[in-house]
């Protein structure tokens, strides 16, 4: 008489696959899937079949002309494997990119030159088990959800900061946080993209959190902001050069305000009109307003 060997979800604990532990393997063994969800691989001298429900012997899971013993008598096969895949879950990645790994992107907007953090996470199922397994490749014990993770994660990345740095750096920061659903729908196609040769399919996206700073100043996110220009035009007011600094010296003193406000001059006259837009006042002749940027037609 074999071995009985039941197989069930709570069997797995907190593994995504495990090859379960059987030392011997005869014809007799009975292999009994207790509960779905489960797909059960035996694997007797090299050839594989699955068992997704109920029960069989090893005996008949290979071969379906009984009275033909392919694998005769009692005597353990010398190349034996029970190999188990949890299907039934939803697992979830995260992925992320840090300032290390930042995505230079353009706020349109403000003219300046940023950098992107991205985060965000995705759901994926483990849909062909059979493509799972030989993609692994796990030859013994165990492999966990984190370790699982570890693995996706160093599949997707690139192809994933492949993505962004060619969306972002094509649009307006400012307007790509509108269009969040549309990415994740986007990146749901690429993940899928990357793992379909792992028997993975991924389910869901979603992005946490998409935020940019100046690359110039690493240590602030989301600072370019009204006080912040006002501080750097006051700056160029003080010093007597609002309406003729130039672009170079601008990036040289690293200010941080849009490139609309440099190469501004206009006829000088010495006298002053208020900005119809904001209400600053401009000296006549001004082109451009230089606390909202809003554009003048100069009649000489």
């Amino acid at each position: 008489m074999g071995k009985t060997i039941k197989i069930s979800k709570a069997d797995m604990g907190d593994a995504v696959c495990r090859i379960a532990d059987v030392k011997e393997l005869t014809p007799n063994t009975e292999i009994t899937v207790a509960d779905g969800g489960v797909t059960v691989f035996v694997t007797v001298n090299g050839v594989t079949r699955a068992l997704t429900a109920g029960s069989a012997t090893v005996y008949s899971l290979f071969n379906s002309d009984k009275d033909k013993k392919l694998f005769g008598g009692n005597k353990a096969y010398g190349s034996s494997e029970v190999f188990a895949v949890d299907r039934a879950h939803e697992f979830v990645a995260q992925w992320g990119f840090g300032k290390a790994e930042a995505v230079p992107c353009k706020n349109a907007e403000l003219g300046v030159d940023c950098a992107a953090v991205v985060t965000g996470k995705y759901t994926y199922t483990i849909k062909d088990c059979i493509g799972f397994k030989n993609a692994i490749g796990l030859k013994s014990g165990a492999l966990y959800s984190g370790e699982l993770r570890e693995i996706l994660r160093e599949k997707t990345s690139g192809s994933l900061r492949a993505y962004f740095a060619k969306t972002l750096g094509a649009c307006e920061f400012k307007k790509c946080k509108t269009r969040i659903g549309e990415f994740c729908e986007e990146l749901k196609q690429v993940l899928n993209g990357c793992l379909d040769n792992y028997g993975i399919e991924v389910d869901s996206v979603e992005i946490e959190s998409m935020e940019s700073f100046i690359m110039e100043y690493g240590d602030r996110r989301d600072e370019i902001t009204e006080k912040t220009i006002d501080n750097a035009v006051n700056k160029l007011v003080n010093d007597g050069r609002k309406d003729d600094i130039s672009v170079d010296a601008m990036k040289a003193s690293k200010v941080d305000i849009p490139l609309i406000y440099a190469n501004n001059a206009g006829k000088k006259s010495g006298k002053t009109f208020n900005c119809p837009k904001c209400g600053q006042a401009l000296e006549q002749g001004s082109n451009y307003c230089v606390r909202c940027g809003e554009k003048f037609l100069n009649k000489d």
